[in-house]
């Protein structure tokens, strides 16, 4: 059995990139992205790039990405865990 990849939180392109380069085909759909309240500042989504935010395999082995738009984080802060998918 081959290993499927987790490409979840990981920007469109890069995801995409991966999944055909194991031969594994996918479905894109895309979520609107959750109201953060009125005290958030510009939190509307509307500026970032699109990320998966779910995965799922199907029985024929295929991949449904669930994609949102997530503000990228301010630069200035260090990267989380070491993680910095730029």
């Amino acid at each position: 059995m081959n290993k499927k990849p987790d490409v979840l939180g990981m920007k469109m392109p890069a995801a995409v990139e991966i999944l055909d380069a194991a031969g594994i085909s996918h479905n894109e759909q895309i979520s609107a992205p959750v109201k953060m309240g009125r005290h958030a500042g510009d939190a509307s989504g509307d500026n970032g790039p699109l990320r998966v935010i779910r995965q799922k395999y199907d029985q024929d082995g295929s991949v449904t990405l669930t994609l949102c738009r997530v503000p990228d984080p301010d630069p200035a802060l260090p990267a989380v865990n070491g993680y910095d998918d730029k």
